[in-house]
């Protein structure tokens, strides 16, 4: 579902993602597929990008009545024959962030060196929400040269 970041381009990261209790979720728990829907944590592809990618922003918009952590990822794997799993764990790329309730974050990350291979979010309540769902989206900074 992921796809190579192409110039200009953004990704959807988080889609309607309805989250009502306190685990972590991430794009291995919460992968899209049909059983999913339409409501999924996705991942952007950003090493085949030209020019460079040389720092990314993370918008969220949260529509829950609590405070959501979010957590930027990285892999450097590849993917597995599946074409879903990947060859190593995902890893902090970036400081956590909260979101507030009923209200939108955004937070901007630059690359000391070479981009990550792959980029998604880890999503977390520390009081569960009864209600409403989580969106966000990934977008791209390049290198000019």
């Amino acid at each position: 579902m992921a796809s190579t970041f192409q110039s200009g381009e953004y990704k959807v990261m988080v889609n309607q993602l309805e989250i009502t209790d306190t685990s972590t979720h991430s794009y291995d728990t919460d992968t899209p597929n049909a059983s999913l829907t339409n409501s999924y944590i996705n991942y952007a592809e950003l090493s085949q990008s030209k020019p460079i990618i040389v720092a990314y922003s993370i918008w969220i918009y949260n529509a829950t009545g609590e405070t959501l952590t979010v957590q930027p990822v990285a892999n450097v794997g590849t993917k597995k024959s599946d074409n879903k799993t990947f060859q190593f764990s995902w890893f902090n790329a970036g400081s956590s962030y909260t979101v507030p309730a009923a209200s939108q974050g955004w937070q901007s990350f630059q690359f000391a060196t070479n981009p990550y291979e792959y980029i998604s979010v880890d999503l977390s309540f520390a009081t569960a929400p009864t209600a409403g769902a989580v969106s966000g989206t990934l977008f791209a900074y390049r290198n000019r040269t």
